[in-house]
This record gives structure tokens, sequence and C-alpha cells, in this order.
């Protein structure tokens, strides 16, 4: 007889500890960067005891190195009693932070994340007085086994929880230095104090980027420039992926649309985005002052139009700071996870700052147009626009005004902007009629002479001279008189002594050892020059202006440049007596100089050093970035650590960093676009040439094609080419 069935609707998976260690593996494998997710996950759980306690005090962490190889994170809360210290640390996918927007966390893993780094680890924990010290490891089976070395002992050490993760080589190699930078940017100031392996300089991302409301400004995302829209949440900055982004930007440029229309109602109509299209193919110069209201409107608008789509650029190249909670997170937690919640959420945000600026554009033409300008300034910098393209938005067109610089007519858009560089106002002087010895005057005084034909007033603007600001010796508005006894005063000339003629010249001299040029600059009368140079072994160089001689002699060029006046260059060669070289042989001499200084600099550094500067130089900025999305993807673990593409991306942080040395930079700009002239051929030289030029910038050609597909499926086809490429 056949016994009866047992009659089940539910039951439960069973995880014997074979399968627990197949798990543990899994979790164990989840960081694409497990060394900096890891010092995260500590370092959080420490600043929210910090918190919960009442601590006004920085976690601690020691960094590993090859002496001492070994990540120590301590914070000093409360501790945690053994029960709960099993809880948290050591029972999976459970977390004491579920409920509490305001911590970290909530999947249970965090505290677990050193099993990605070590098979073995400690956790010792002080409460109330009382020790405990927990092991973890892994079983036979791989799953995890704590063991209770100390078991509540007493204790004076103060209370707290420190975490200790024995480092395998392989991890050793990791920039620990570099992680520890990033992560501090972004927690809360002075929340933590980094020692061990390296110098870690810590600068806090208040102190580095500006902000606009909730946004923070080309934000860094992980060491190289974000590619797209970020995160900041709970003092953590999160990476939202490519397609996520995509979808934000499209539901916010729906809120672009509608902003545009509240602030200017003209580009609601059905042909404005045909207006748009035509002013942006050409340069629209409006005749003001014969406009109707309907062609100002529009040229408001389509400058409004251009101003809103550069802030949306920016804020997609940025961070948005956002509130607890508020999105959701990868497992991982090192990126946001694309849920329709976090769309939703994100989008809102990013809609906020549209709106905001928006309002401030709109703000901005209810101003006095002196106020504008100031205006124009501030808001050019946030969305990273032009001065002018936000007065046009702002109502203050680019109109003709009777405004010249020597002979040129001016704009008022080119009046407001040499106004603001030291500008100085000569008025009363006829239209097109030019300064005596302005050039002579600017390249003395540093400002720049307008002259306007009237007192300086504009029918449409106003007050011309209020935009001008002089230095701190020249007034900023004069009459043509004031300007004439301001020029006696600057280059003094007595009646019938010609030598009493103040020149500019200046002495171009050079730093053997770090290439830097010194410059010495000085008026003097002729007969002074004379005397002093008679007496130096430099070539003398006699040029019509002043304005080039920094540049040229930023490139290694040694001598002595005289600005010549009116005085013939046989004046100089007589009174000299040597020969003089004119303005087309010191521009000449620039070439061969600058290569034969670019190559004693580089004689001096690593063939090492100067590729890897070549290398940051040269590789697209393109190509770097789409290599570094597919090694920080979560296809990354398919390429080995000692992978060339690693090492290759780590030659580029390299370079970039000996390339922020101007002269390191210039030396091999130099040897990679000219050709040598005098240096003598020989195996060192030929070393420099060939660690400059013959950098291979783009070893995996079939990467250009992922450039241009961001998608999943394309990153996982890229991580494993350049697997199978090695």
């Amino acid at each position: 007889m056949n016994s009866p069935v047992e009659e089940i609707t539910q039951f439960r998976s069973e995880f014997d500890d074979a399968s627990l260690g197949v798990l543990s593996d899994i979790l164990s494998t989840l960081y694409a960067n497990p060394e900096r997710s890891t010092m995260r996950e500590y370092i959080a759980n420490g600043i929210d005891a910090h918190v919960s306690a009442g601590v006004n005090r920085p976690v601690k962490v020691t960094l590993p190195s090859y002496g001492s190889p070994s990540l120590v994170i301590q914070d000093f809360g409360d501790g945690l009693p053994l029960d709960a210290l099993r809880t948290t640390f050591f029972k999976y996918a459970a977390s004491t932070k579920n409920d509490d927007d305001n911590q970290i966390g909530a999947f249970g893993i965090g505290a677990k994340s050193a099993f990605s780094l070590s098979k073995s680890w400690t956790v010792s924990n002080v409460h109330n007085g009382l020790k405990y010290v927990i092991s973890a490891t892994n079983d036979s089976h791989g799953a995890p086994l704590q063991t209770v070395i100390i078991n509540g002992e007493p204790s004076s050490e103060p209370s707290g929880i420190t975490v200790t993760v024995p480092i395998t080589k392989n991890h050793l190699m990791h920039d620990w230095s570099k992680s520890a930078r990033e992560l501090a940017m972004w927690l809360p100031k002075g929340s933590v104090e980094f020692s061990g392996s390296g110098i870690v300089q810590i600068t806090h991302w208040s102190d580095k980027y500006s902000t606009y409301h909730r946004l923070v400004k080309n934000a860094d995302t992980h060491g190289y420039a974000a590619r797209s829209l970020d995160v900041i949440m709970c003092g953590i900055l999160y990476t939202v992926d490519s397609l996520t982004a995509q979808e934000i930007r499209q539901r916010a440029l729906k809120e672009l649309k509608r902003a545009l229309g509240a602030i200017d109602p003209v580009a609601n109509d059905a042909d404005f985005t045909s207006t748009v299209q035509a002013n942006a193919t050409r340069s629209v110069t409006m005749d003001w002052a014969h406009s109707t209201e309907k062609e100002r409107a529009v040229y408001r608008a389509t400058a409004s139009s251009s101003v809103l789509d550069k802030w949306i650029d920016t804020i997609f190249r940025s961070a948005v700071r956002v509130d607890a909670g508020d999105v959701d997170l990868m497992p991982s937690r090192e990126s946001v996870k694309g849920t329709p919640r976090t769309i939703t959420t994100v989008t809102a945000y990013v809609s906020e700052l549209i709106q905001t600026f928006a309002d401030d554009v709109a703000a901005a033409r209810e101003l006095p147009m002196i106020d504008r300008i100031g205006v124009s300034k501030e808001l050019s910098s946030v969305a990273e626009t032009s001065p002018s393209l936000l007065l046009n938005a702002f109502g203050v067109p680019d109109v003709k005004v009777r405004v010249h610089h020597g002979t040129n007519p001016l704009r008022l858009h080119e009046v407001i902007s040499k106004g603001a560089t030291r500008g100085v106002l000569v008025t009363h002087v006829k239209d097109g009629s030019a300064l005596p010895r302005r050039r002579l005057m600017e390249n003395a005084t540093g400002c720049q002479f307008l002259t306007a034909s009237n007192d300086g007033t504009d029918p449409m603007f106003g007050d011309l001279t209020r935009l001008m600001t002089g230095n701190e010796d020249i007034q900023p508005t004069m009459t043509r008189d004031e300007y004439r006894e301001t020029m006696r005063a600057v280059s003094p000339a007595k009646s019938g002594v010609r030598d009493a003629t103040l020149h500019s010249w200046a002495i171009l001299d050079h730093d053997p050892l770090t290439w830097e040029p010194n410059v010495t600059s000085r008026r003097d009368t002729f007969a002074d020059i004379v005397d002093e140079v008679s007496e130096m072994e430099l070539p003398v160089y006699v040029v019509d202006t002043m304005g080039s001689y920094h540049s040229v002699a930023a490139q290694g060029v040694r001598g002595i440049v005289i600005q010549r006046g009116r005085r013939k260059v046989e004046t100089f060669e007589r009174e000299l007596g040597l020969s003089v070289l004119e303005a087309k042989d010191f521009e000449g001499a620039m070439e061969p100089a600058a290569y034969t200084r670019a190559f004693k600099f580089l004689s001096q550094r690593t063939s090492h050093d100067i590729r890897c500067v070549a290398l940051s130089e040269f590789t697209a900025s393109s190509y770097a970035t789409a290599l570094r999305d597919i090694v920080d993807s979560s296809y990354g673990s398919l390429i080995r650590d000692d992978h060339r593409a690693r090492l290759f991306l780590s030659h580029l942080s390299e370079g970039k960093l000996l390339a922020t040395d101007p002269r390191m930079l210039k030396a091999v700009r130099w040897v990679a676009n000219n050709q040598s002239n005098d240096a003598a051929e020989s195996p060192e030289h030929d070393a420099i040439v060939s660690a400059v030029r013959n950098v291979d910038t783009a070893p995996w050609k079939m990467l250009e094609a992922f450039r241009h597909r961001v998608p999943d499926d394309a990153l996982h086809e890229a991580a494993v080419y350049l697997a199978a490429m090695g």
C-alpha cells in the first residue's frame, strides 16, 4: 500500500556548508574596486558610530605597505555588545541600518567586505570596558567561520571597533594613497585621518570644486574627469551608469524647454526652433535701436536657449548632492542603481537646478544695466559659457557704441571686456583719432586706453565710464588733456634733449637648472642703456613693441631687447658698437633655442618619465576614457591586475602628474614637434627622441569602435577583447 503524499505548498531554500562557501565567494568578488570599497565600508561604519556616540574626532586609517601589509581602520564610538557584533559583522544579508536613511548601508554586506581582500581578518571591539576579539576566516568549504579569541575581558582601551585586514601581495600593488584621497575628498571634512603607506594629502571637495546650490561642478569621479552625471549621498560619491544618465537627461530636457518658455514666452512659438537653428549658424548682430519688440524677444530667447543648453551640459559633467536614502544603490554600493525611483528622484533634482538657473537669468533682466554685467560674469562661470552670451540673454545686446581702441571701433561687449581689464576711457576724442603714444602708454602702465567722442554716455546703456577700472596709478576716465599730462608723467621728455626720452628694455636670461625664464624689465634713457649694455656679452634685439618678449624668453632665448622708439637701428649699432638684430631675428631665435633647452632639460629625466608624459600628452582623451570605462566596469575583473591595459592607465596617470610641471610638458612638446638643430646626435639624444616620438598611444585599435558604443554589451565585448589581446 502506497503511503499518502505529503501536501507541500511552500518551502525555503536550504544552504549547507558547501553552498554557503559558494555564496561567500560570490560576495567576495562583488566589488569592481575591492580596495577602495572595503575602506569605504569600514570608514562609513566608523563615521556612523562617531555620530551615534557624539564623538568629535576622526576615524583612524592605517594604509598597508610592504613593510606592514595590513589595512587597519579604527573608530572611537561606543563599540557593540557581543550579540550585536555577531549580527553586524558576521550575519549575511542582515543590516542594522535598514530603517535609517541617515546611515550608509542596508544590504548587510559591507561589514563583511574584508573577505574581498583576504581570507582571514579580525575585529577588535571594546564596549563598556569589556574587550572582544573575533577572527574571521574561511573553512575547508570556503564558508565563513568565526573564532572568538577574547570574550569580554576587562580593558582600559578606549571604546570602539578596530578592523584589521591582512593584505596579500596582489592587493598591495594597489595605489592605496590614491583611493584614500578619493574617499576622503567627499566624506565630511576632518572625519577621517590616514597614515601608513605613502603621504596622503587630502583636498576636500569644498576646497577644490565650485558649487551652485546642490551641484558640485566638474566633480572628479575616481581620479579622472567625470564622464556623466554623478550623485553625492551621505558623503559618498556614486557613479550613474550611462543608460540611466541618458534617461534622466531626456526627461530633464523637457524641463529645460518648459523653463525657457516661462522666462521667454516667444520660445513657445511653433517657428522658434527654426529661428534658433538659423541664428546658431551665423553671427547675429542686432540693430537694437530700430528693432521691434518681437525681434528683441527672439534675440533674448535665442541667447537664453544657448545658455540653458550649456548649463545642462555642465550639470551632466558634475555631481548632484542628494538627501540620504533618495536613490537606490547597487549591492556593491559603488554606483547608483537605475531604478524608476532613482531616475524620478535625480530628474527632480536636475530639473530644480535648471529652473533655479532660469530664474537667475530672469531676475538679472530686472536689474539696472550696469548690475547685469556683474551677474553675467558670475553665471558665465557657473554655466561655463561666455559672459557675452549671458549679456544677450539678459537683454544687454552687443550693439555699436561710439568707442574706439586705437582706430578700431568697438561694440558694447568689447567695451565691457576691455573696461574690466584695467580699461581707461579718454573722452572727447574725435572718432577714429589715435591717441599719441598709446601703445607705449599701454606697455608702460598695463592699461588699455579707449576713446569716446563724447563724455562717455551711450543712448541705450548710459554712462560707459562706469565700466572702466584703470589701476592704482591711472584713473579710469580722463579727458584728452588729462591723458597728455599723464603721458608726460609716464614718459617725460625735455625740449631739445632727445636723450631724456625713456626706452622700455629687458634683459632675457634663464636659470640653467630649472629652465625658468629670468626677465628684468626696465625703462631708462638711451644714454643709460648704452652705458649698461655695452658691458654685457649678450645679443641685442631692437623691436617696435615689447609685447612678445615674455613668451620668447620662456622658450630659452637669451639677449637684450630694446624698444626702438623713433631711433633708427643704425643709431643703436653706432652708439653700442655692436651688431644689432631686428624683431624678425628675435622671433626666429625662438625655435632652435627652445629645442636645445628642451633637450638639455629632458636629459636630466629618466626615459620612463619622458614616455609617461608623452603618453599623457598625445593619447586621445576619448580613447583613455573608453579604456578606463572598461577596466572600472563590472567586467573589469576579466582583465588581470598585471594586464598591460592597467599598466597603460597607470603610466597615463603618472604622466599627467609629471606634466603638471610646465617645463616638463613644454620640453616634451618641443622635442615632439620640432627637428633638432645643432644638438649633437648621440645615443642619449636618440633615446630622448625615441621616448617622445615612438610612444604607442593606442595599443588596442579596436577600442575605436567601442568609443561610440556605451551599452553594457559593448563593455563586455571590449573587456573580452582586452583580456584576449593581453
